[in-house]
């Protein structure tokens, strides 16, 4: 069960595993980031006030946080996007049976969390925006000549393949409707393939569809693919970071772009519900915030975009839900999962015949 409380490590084993790399640091606490989904993180304060992060590989996934480490060090090279340094990882597993990195702990906050202090402003939130449009620019100009995962070593012999259900990681593929393809198929089977199966056929076929009415894509650059108020960092008006890069992938700038709208718009996954981000602004705010992340994003890439449609963003919602429902029932109460539930129905019944 690759669900994230399954991976259980002692207080002793996450000691050993920070002081086999910093032998001469004394830890002052550990505490767990019990709002991560997938991975247990965890936050390490020593006595000298230092402050680290760190990441356990959930092994659903073997090759994610090799994945994750090479991404970093891309963006990094090739842009000013404050990211965090890997500071020490290993792959051996002979501490605990699972892959692990330490990180730097940038400073600042979680921006879903910045949102509900009194003193964050709207022109803070307008301000952050267009330095997020910046940001996005600079990693949507790092090219690539295929589409697909770019990480190499973690390659199936660096196949490429044009296959409609081809598996999305540790796979190339000669066009971006194929990667497209499978990164579909790869969400709705995410970690449940069994879940809501009266839906599942027309799912597919779905999926077909939107195959062929996605935006055309003729060359592939990085994609983070996960930029959403969980993952940007943030201090005042500025972003400090941006974090979780381990599903990142060469594709396709439109449908980036059009996925951290999304993100921005949307409550924490798996909820379909407006966030508190979006419910907070003025109308105005709301209004003015897509064209100030476009001014962003012009400064620093010059490509023109063609943002996917609304009935795009809410399938791949769909397909989310569908493909970790397993997961979500495990993170959420009783009344809560009615409440997803329902949502699935509402949303399949957009898509239904």
């Amino acid at each position: 069960m690759p669900y994230k409380t399954f991976i259980v490590l002692s207080e002793k084993q996450i000691r050993t595993i920070f002081l086999t790399h910093y032998p001469n640091l004394e830890i002052k606490s550990i505490n767990e980031f019990s709002q991560s989904f997938i991975n247990p993180v965890f936050l390490i304060k020593t006595s000298a006030s230092q402050e680290y992060i760190l990441k356990i590989n959930n092994p659903h996934w073997p090759n994610k946080q090799r994945r994750e480490i090479a991404a970093m060090d891309i963006a990094r090279e090739k842009t000013s996007v404050p990211i965090p340094k890997v500071l020490a990882s290993s792959f051996d597993k002979d501490i605990i049976p699972y892959d692990y990195m330490i990180q730097e702990k940038l400073p600042g906050r979680e921006l879903r969390e910045a949102i509900k202090s009194p003193d964050f402003t709207e022109q803070n939130f307008l301000t952050i925006i267009e330095q997020l449009g910046i940001y996005l620019g600079e990693l949507h100009s790092i090219h690539f000549d295929f589409f697909g995962d770019f990480v190499t070593d973690c390659l199936n012999n660096g196949k490429v393949s044009s296959s409609s259900q081809s598996s999305f990681w540790n796979n190339r593929f000669d066009s971006w409707r194929s990667c497209f393809r499978a990164f579909c198929y790869d969400n709705l089977n995410w970690v449940d393939i069994t879940s809501f199966p009266q839906y599942r056929k027309q799912l597919r076929e779905k999926i077909e569809f939107f195959s062929e009415k996605i935006a055309y894509t003729d060359s592939a650059c990085f994609t983070h693919s996960d930029i959403q108020p969980s993952n940007i960092l943030v201090q005042g008006d500025q972003i400090t970071g941006l974090i979780d890069f381990e599903w990142s992938y060469a594709g396709s700038a439109n449908f980036d772009y059009t996925l951290v709208l999304a993100g921005l718009y949307f409550s924490s996954f798996p909820s379909v519900e407006q966030s508190q981000l979006m419910s907070t602004l003025s109308p105005q705010s709301n209004n003015l915030q897509k064209d100030i992340f476009n001014k962003g994003y012009q400064k620093s890439c010059r490509s023109k975009i063609t943002e996917e449609t609304v009935d795009l963003m809410d399938f791949i919602w769909l397909l989310y839900m569908v493909g970790s429902w397993d997961w979500a029932k495990k993170s959420s109460s009783s009344e809560e999962i009615l409440g997803l539930e329902k949502s699935v129905h509402k949303l399949f019944k957009k898509f239904a015949d």
